[in-house]
């Protein structure tokens, strides 16, 4: 298990000490379904007073930017 932002109570359990304290990953056919299994593993997760951010990857799922394909050739900039 990988954490961050956490500490041991009074009872040696793993709590939040605040900050980001897990980062929620999946796997799509794209990218789009990538980012809405993570978000509905998101909403499995239940800690007091937490919160999430809900912009990440969607810049790219709405075609406003570009990812690069894993293995897929840089693109070069043009020479002027």
């Amino acid at each position: 298990m990988i954490h961050a932002g956490t500490k041991l109570d009074d009872e040696g359990k793993v709590v939040s000490a605040g900050g980001r304290v897990l980062a929620v990953v999946a796997l799509g056919t794209d990218l789009v379904e990538a980012r809405e299994r993570a978000y509905d593993g998101v909403e499995l997760v239940q800690l007091d007073g937490s919160q999430f951010r809900t912009d990440i990857g969607g810049k790219a799922a709405r075609g406003e930017i570009k990812v690069q394909t894993p293995g897929a050739p840089a693109a070069t900039k043009a020479k002027a």
